[in-house]
């Protein structure tokens, strides 16, 4: 995973969302990438579906993330603050999805890897 800014003030979010196998679905591992303007605010996504698990050839993987990561305009890695949001691709929502159960929480989605709830004071510590 990585985050940070670019050179012209841009947010990002460099990450493997997943959807973990079951019984009755083969699940799929991604690479997204999320930008956001200098104030949090989405403003896009780069997805790719790498397949089931079991058939990912590593090193392929590992060159497209790091393609996703050359991609961005000099980037510098720093915390950020971002808003919740979500995107539809490969029928599946991505992004860090606010729910509702018994207090708010954000879930950064497929795979729920990353959470936040109540009493998050809106910092993460890596």
């Amino acid at each position: 995973m990585h985050i940070g800014r670019t050179i012209d003030g841009a947010q990002f979010f460099l990450t493997t969302p997943f959807i973990p196998p079951s019984a009755h679905e083969r699940g799929s591992q991604f690479i997204a990438l999320y930008l956001f303007d200098e104030n949090g605010i989405f403003m896009g996504a780069k997805i790719d579906d790498l397949g089931p698990r079991e058939f990912i050839n590593t090193d392929e993987a590992d060159a497209k993330y790091e393609l996703f990561l050359n991609r961005l305009n000099q980037p510098t890695f720093c915390d950020i603050e971002v808003c919740a949001f979500e995107i539809e691709q490969y029928g599946v929502s991505f992004g860090l999805i606010a729910t509702k159960t018994e207090s708010t929480s954000l879930v950064f989605q497929p795979g729920n890897y990353m959470s936040f709830s109540s009493p998050w004071d809106g910092h993460y510590q890596r």
